[in-house]
């Protein structure tokens, strides 16, 4: 995917999305500008999306969008070497996976939250 055309798409439908008011949808598109601008390496940015979906969708609940935001915010603290903080969100994500039944969003959780073990002594 070329980065440029997908951000510059994403940036339409944030536009499209505000002029809408619909705050689930808003929080959606910006949950994907978190991912485009993590893997870009771009983590602030990155993380000013994941939170700024973060907070939507605890105003609107929407637990699978909820999870998405913090488990990218997880892996921008893991790159931090913030593991404490990783591990505190992605421990709530594994609780919405199994809200949600999500077996598959639970299993990534899982293996992110594997590390854990190895980094004990880092907090």
């Amino acid at each position: 995917v070329d980065w440029d055309s997908a951000k510059m798409f994403l940036e339409e439908a944030e536009k499209l999305a505000m002029e809408s008011q619909d705050e689930k949808d808003l929080g959606r598109v910006v949950n994907m500008m978190g991912s485009l601008h993590y893997v870009r390496g771009n983590y602030a940015e990155s993380m000013r999306n994941f939170s700024k979906a973060n907070d939507i969708f605890n105003r609107n609940p929407d637990k699978k969008e909820l999870t998405y935001a913090l488990n990218g915010r997880g892996l921008i603290y893991l790159s931090q070497h913030d593991y404490a903080r990783a591990i505190e969100i992605w421990e709530r994500c594994i609780r919405l996976n199994r809200e949600l039944a999500d077996d598959y969003g639970l299993g990534k959780t899982i293996v992110r939250n594997g590390f854990k073990p190895l980094c004990q002594d880092k907090f």
